[in-house]
This record gives C-alpha cells, structure tokens and sequence, in this order.
C-alpha cells in the first residue's frame, strides 16, 4: 500500500475539465484560476454574483487502485474589505461519480442545494468516504459578500492510499499490455465447409485464436472474389454463432474474416507454446536511463488543523522507459496485418492511461518495426521495434506523515509567520519568526 498525491490543476487551455454550476456565474479565467464570473448588475456596475450554492467541480478522479481517500489542500486567495472583514469564502462538498455528498454531522449523506463543509470538515471525515466506485471530485462552492471581489482557486490537491505494487509495474502490465489488448484488433481468415445453416456455426481452429468480433463473411465457393458479403452484424462470442443475410449452401466454403485479440505478454518464458501459435506483442525489455529528472519535494498540508499538518513526498524523479517489442505470428500474412495494428494504435497514442492510479504518461515510437535478421536472412513474420514511455513519476521513498515516529517533527507546515522591525537612530532591526 502507498500513499499518493493527485492535483486538480486548473488550467484556461482545458477550462471544459472543470464543471461550473452556472457558465454565466463562474468559470475558469485566462490566469488558470476558478473565479466568479463578473457581470453587470441593476445599476449597470461590473459585479460578481452575491448568490448562494455557486460552485466548480474538479474533473472526476477515478483511480482502480484506491483503498481510502485522504485529505485535501485547496491553493487559494481569500479577500477582506477596507474595514478588514472577510467577504469571501469557499465551502466544499465530494461526488462520487453519481450523487454528491456532504458530512452532516455524523455520517456523508447526499447534499441538497444548500448543504456544504468547511475544510476541516471535509478533511476529517474523507478518510470514511466510500470508496467503492474508485471515483472522487472536489466541489467547491465559492462564495462572496461583496460585488467586487471574487475567491480564486488556482489547484485543488489530493492524497489517498493507493494498492500499487511499484509504477514499473503498473506501466508494464496495466498500462502497455493492457491498452495494447483493449485496442489492437487485427483481423484473420478462416475458410471452412459450410453446413447451410444460420445462424453459421465457426468452428474450433488449429491455433487458439481469441475471437472477439466478425469482420465479413462469404460464400466464397459462389462469389470468390468476395463481392457480397453475408455478415448480419450479429456474433455471440459465447456459442461462436453467426447470423448471415443468406445461409451459405452446405458444402460451399463459408470465408470467414474476424476480428481477434492478439496475445500480450511481458517476458515470457521459452516454453509458452501459444507464441509460436498466434500472433503476439511480446514486450521484451527495458531500460531506465540513469539521467532521470529529480522533482522538487511534493507537499499536501491540511491547515485547518493546529499545528497544520500533512503529508511529504520526498526523492521524486520524472523517469522515461525505453521498451523493446517484438510483433510476431506464424503466417506472414498475419504478420503484416498485426503490425499494421499495433504501428496503428502507437500513432494513436500519444498519452498511455495508467488505471491504477489514474494518470497519464507520454509514449511514442522511438524506433521503427524491422524485421528481424539481416537483409538477405530476414524473417518476415517477426519484427522488433522501440517506444518510450516517459514522464513517469517515480517515488524512491516513501510518503512521510505528520506525527509518523520515526520522522519526528516532519510533515508540518508553518502556522503562523510574524514579522516584526525596530527602526532606531542608530540601529535597524529586522526578524522573522514562525511556529
């Protein structure tokens, strides 16, 4: 289990990231910063709204991996008037993906209009907050007294615990086997003598093919150059049945073309059978350059506590990956088509989804597919190429929290700074303490 930190970045380039409650009341501004929207008022005086339950929603965070939710820190100004009293304010409520939900006192319940929580509410009680639909965003509900002043909230932070292994792993199996087997879906062929009923029945096949779709059929004995096909749109997966226009006569060969997932591994070991069987995306190896990008300390404070505290992540590194492929199949028709595929679904990944933690990373192709062997030995029916992952958040230590023992005095922020001078005749002073 690990501690983790995710940031609502508010930013004017995806300002559609962020759900407003009214676009005419509240929006996110060219400064990267969620603020009241202004307009005139009766009096034809430039005013932001002094309505109540105005409010912006963070993007939803969806991460599969989460175990419990944390505490959060808004990054914020706050304003006071000339008489120095406090005219802006923001409260808060989460949503779950479904409903959202406020802390009434003793339990989160479904929040009406007016129903919102202070910080420290919200960041004693989050830790109980469900996390059954792996889902959460921040609700904020700015507020003000005065027309002429707004509450800015520049980024919202978010710590939780996290069931991640190590990101190593979860670039590898979560991230590149598994969007590689959600979108690679190259096609096969797949003749056989037809029975002449429908729906038509696709028979078992030498190699373990994983079918998930029909591409086309035809009565290729009536029609060989594959004018008409018969293909009604209807596969079910369970009973291999496939609904045709027109029943192929029993005897002709029905010339199946489907669609099928390829076999993804990492590494495998020498004795897999299916890799000399089926065409496969065989991740092979991987490099981190030492030369990783150190990052500057990350911080989540809670400063609704007294003494504010919260939590340090300390030695991150902004890492890339340097990952071999290999795209195999046994027939070079399979091969070309497979690759076709997966150069496809690299072109159209430019950002690699890492489930677990719901993040992004960048991916690109560093080195085109070749085959494999020289010139004149080439086999045709495997290739090997390059792509990087980068920009992959790597923790070399652990999260350190407040009051954790064998950290003492860590993980605190400064609750209050004084500045104090004495300007004498001959002496000028100046300090600044903290506690």
């Amino acid at each position: 289990m690990k501690t983790l930190l995710h940031e609502f970045r508010v930013m004017a380039c995806r300002r559609w990231d962020w759900t407003p409650s009214s676009t005419t009341l509240i929006h996110v501004s060219e400064d990267n910063d969620v603020r009241l929207k202004q307009g005139k008022d009766q009096w034809g005086r430039y005013a932001y709204s002094t309505a109540a339950n105005i409010y912006a929603m963070t993007p939803v965070y969806t991460p599969a991996g989460v175990r419990a939710w944390g505490i959060i820190e808004v990054d914020d100004t706050q304003f006071r008037d000339e008489e120095n009293a406090q005219v802006t304010s923001i409260r808060f409520r989460v949503y779950d993906g479904v409903s959202q939900w406020y802390w009434n006192g003793a339990a989160w319940a479904v929040a009406g209009a007016s129903n919102w929580n202070t910080l420290a509410e919200i960041n004693a009680h989050l830790s109980a907050f469900p996390v059954t639909l792996h889902a959460l965003a921040i609700v904020l509900n700015l507020a003000t007294t005065d027309y002429r002043y707004t509450p800015l909230v520049r980024h919202v932070q978010l710590s939780y615990d996290c069931d991640l292994v190590s990101m190593d792993e979860e670039v590898f199996f979560e991230g590149l086997v598994g969007s590689i087997e959600d979108a690679v879906r190259p096609v096969g062929d797949f003749p056989f003598d037809s029975l002449g009923v429908n729906p038509l029945v696709l028979p078992a096949m030498e190699a373990p093919f994983e079918v998930t779709g029909i591409d086309a059929v035809w009565d290729h004995t009536a029609d060989p150059s594959h004018q008409t096909d018969l293909y009604a749109g209807v596969y079910v997966p369970a009973t291999r049945k496939i609904t045709l226009s027109a029943a192929i006569p029993a005897g002709n060969i029905a010339w199946v073309r489907f669609l099928y997932k390829p076999f993804v591994t990492v590494r495998p070991h020498s004795d897999i059978e299916e890799l000399e069987r089926v065409p496969s995306i065989i991740i092979e190896d991987a490099r981190t350059p030492a030369s990783a990008r150190r990052l500057p300390v990350s911080t989540i404070i809670d400063r609704s506590v007294s003494p504010p505290a919260g939590i340090i992540w300390p030695q991150a590194r902004a890492a890339k990956f340097e990952i071999d492929v290999l795209v195999e199949a046994p027939t070079q028709t399979d091969a070309f088509r497979l690759r076709a595929k997966f150069r496809e679904w690299v072109d159209s990944t430019a950002r690699l989804h890492l489930p677990t933690v719901d993040e992004y990373v960048n991916l690109r192709l560093v080195r085109d597919l070749v085959s494999i062997g020289p010139p004149n030995l080439q086999d045709l029916r495997a290739a090997r190429c390059v792509i990087e992952v980068g920009e992959v958040v790597l923790w070399d230590r652990p999260a350190i929290k407040a009051g954790d023992p064998s950290h003492p005095g860590e993980g605190y922020g400064v609750e209050e700074v004084k500045v104090a001078a004495d300007l004498g005749d001959t002496e000028e002073t100046f300090s600044i303490t903290g506690g």
